[in-house]
């Protein structure tokens, strides 16, 4: 017992270096932001971030949360899982990414976006493809316990996205287009790397069977998930239609302050879930 809480909290604490560190460059990037964006872009920048949390559910459907459970639990199958939760997954993001550029203008004028929003919402598509490909990967390494390799590829990506927006959104005066395609650098980083550790363990192919056992799992958390975070984003939403997208700007760099309770829950969580499916 004392054993393994000690591996809860070593892995707590690895896990809460990488948290740290983005979260720290989110924060270090507020001034400049600031500084070099006006308040409409710096507006539109936390209204297409915040439409990304609200597709992230669309895009993972919960698929995190039914790897582990099955990769953890059901290790006779562990090749099948992963090898059918990854190329689900593929063909999903592929999809939902093709959607979301084809009504990238009805998306940029619903989330009510000025300037050239559709371009936005593509990029923020990108970000959402990459991101839900990078999902059963770095699950696979918390379920592994690799816990120094995803922390490393985790730091990885927030140095590239931090470089990426000194330069193109500092000295390129890219704007929010900066941004985005910064973000989608380091996704794309990360999706590089994870996509050959993983490739060599899909030798046991597409199942329709782990498939329909992983949906099942999955597909319950959306709405649960959905209304979360729906619920934690909506206020940007409110805010430029009652007041417009220079006050969703000052309202969100004020709101960075509040990070640091958000930190210590994400911290646990990921090392608790792995940690408990496990014992």
């Amino acid at each position: 017992m004392i054993n393994s809480l000690k591996r809860l909290l070593s892995h707590s604490a690895l896990y809460g270096l990488s948290d740290v560190l983005g979260r720290s460059v989110a924060f270090i990037l507020v001034p400049i932001y600031t500084n070099v964006l006006t308040t409409a872009d710096y507006g539109n920048v936390t209204l297409i971030y915040a439409f990304i949390a609200l597709m992230n559910v669309l895009f993972a459907y919960g698929m995190e949360s039914a790897f582990l459970r099955y990769y953890l639990i059901d290790k006779s199958r562990k090749a099948q899982v992963l090898s059918t939760g990854y190329l689900t997954i593929i063909f999903t993001s592929v999809g939902f990414t093709g959607v979301v550029f084809l009504f990238a203008p009805q998306i940029g004028s619903i989330i009510s976006l000025s300037g050239s929003f559709s371009d936005y919402v593509k990029l923020a598509a990108i970000v959402l493809g990459l991101d839900a490909l990078n999902i059963i990967p770095f699950a696979r390494l918390r379920g592994e316990g690799r816990v120094a390799l995803f922390a490393t590829l985790k730091l990885a990506k927030v140095m590239l996205e931090l470089g990426g927006n000194i330069w193109l959104v500092v000295y390129l005066d890219m704007g929010v287009k900066g941004i985005l395609i910064s973000n989608i650098a380091g996704s794309g980083l990360a999706c590089l790397v994870l996509s050959i550790l993983t490739a060599r363990h899909l030798a046991a192919g597409w199942s329709r069977q782990r498939m329909k056992e992983l949906l099942k799992f999955a597909l319950p958390y959306i709405p649960a998930a959905g209304a979360v975070i729906t619920i934690e984003m909506i206020d940007r939403f409110m805010i430029e239609r009652m007041m417009g997208a220079d006050s969703v700007g000052v309202y969100s760099s004020a709101r960075k302050l509040g990070v640091g309770m958000l930190l210590f829950v994400n911290v646990f969580r990921l090392a608790w879930q792995p940690f408990f499916l496990e014992t």
